[in-house]
């Protein structure tokens, strides 16, 4: 384990946070959020992240291998209050890849924060000097669809793709141990904002005039903002929470794909009206305005194809045909108030704005 950074800013001593993730989209603002409310954040980082997105924050950061170094890991948790794990596999080669990384790390981390490596259903001994709570990032990919398109297909609230499966096994791996240490289980929908990959496409579409509906108008969603999100697992990090809580997270709630479309092409237009982007470049691509839902069937086809093509090439796809299966399974709504029961935190960005600022975001960093 490499000791890579530690800066001080001078604050108070606050909570001594471990988190993992914090090098990703969502992680990078978690760790932003943690410290402005004082706490006291250690990044746990893999030997080849790239730091960009903390590069300037005053956080210590510890590079390790995860599966490897499980003295190293262990040392590293010894003094925190709490471990905030974001890491995981959004995309892999093969679905064994989702299982290994977002269960077996989890585990592995488990491990480490119970100082026992023996973690397997069994009571574990707590370590006087280790955490006391684990604040896990899971999704909404582990409760399921809902709606009348997966009440006809069998598939409501039951996991539907690997990736949801291997979220909802690590969640049932930290629940074993929510008597010797506090569970926190967040589980975010559909998550965008600045410096996410995943929704660029769309935003560089609705630059040019379309929208793709990619299951359909009427699919029904709610969406979450990154900074509502890292509010929320702040709020779950300090407040008293009881263990084993499980809580959905959104900044809004049900909305259609047609809607969404809609609210996306006007955020995008004002966006780049307001970042003063030449009227040649406007002029060149006339705006369409024009919104183009898929059927199902076409998303699932256009998923196998892909996925056998990045298979050929060796990668890991974004779309496959499992996760075209999640994509068009049904609706992915939340209760966007049910964290605000819990945890007491209003979401602070509604879908309009928040598409906006991260069109804006996106147009400052050059990528649209």
């Amino acid at each position: 384990m490499k000791h890579e950074k530690r800066n001080n800013t001078g604050a108070p001593a606050g909570l001594r946070v471990a988190l993992t993730g914090a090098t990703g989209f969502v992680g990078s603002h978690v760790a932003q959020r943690l410290m402005r409310q004082g706490c006291e954040v250690t990044c746990l980082v893999r030997p080849t992240s790239d730091l960009r997105w903390i590069a300037s924050m005053p956080v210590r950061t510890l590079r390790l291998d995860f599966e490897a170094e499980t003295d190293s890991l262990e040392q590293a948790l010894e003094d925190q209050d709490v471990v905030v794990h974001l890491a995981g596999a959004v995309k892999a080669k093969r679905p064994s890849d989702f299982f290994s990384v977002n269960v077996g790390v989890t585990k592995q981390i488990l491990r480490a924060a119970l100082a026992d490596r023996s973690v397997n259903g069994q009571a574990a001994v707590l370590s006087r000097r280790g955490p006391k709570r684990f604040v896990f990032l899971s999704s909404l990919a582990a409760a399921g669809p809902t709606g009348p398109r997966a009440e006809r297909m069998g598939l409501v609230k039951k996991p539907v793709s690997a990736y949801g499966q291997s979220k909802k096994e690590a969640e049932e791996a930290l629940l074993r141990f929510r008597e010797e240490i506090e569970v926190v289980i967040l589980r975010p929908t559909a998550v965008y904002g600045p410096r996410d990959l995943a929704m660029l496409p769309a935003f560089r579409a609705a630059a040019l005039g379309l929208a793709v509906e990619p299951a359909g108008a009427r699919q029904q969603v709610s969406f979450c903002h990154v900074e509502d999100l890292a509010q929320m697992v702040a709020a779950a990090t300090m407040q008293s929470v009881p263990s084993g809580s499980v809580i959905p997270v959104a900044s809004t709630g049900r909305i259609s794909m047609r809607d969404f479309s809609k609210t996306l092409l006007r955020a995008v237009d004002r966006a780049l009206d307001q970042t003063g982007q030449s009227n040649q470049t406007r002029r060149r691509w006339p705006r369409l305005h024009r919104t183009i839902p898929l059927p199902p069937a076409l998303l699932r086809l256009a998923g196998l194809a892909a996925g056998g093509l990045a298979r050929i090439m060796g990668r890991a796809p974004m779309l496959d045909a499992d996760k075209a299966r999640e994509l068009t399974a049904g609706d992915w709504v939340v209760d966007e108030k049910a964290a605000q029961r819990v945890l007491g935190v209003i979401p602070e960005w509604s879908l309009d704005a928040g598409l906006e600022q991260t069109a804006r975001w996106y147009h400052s960093e050059r990528w649209l």
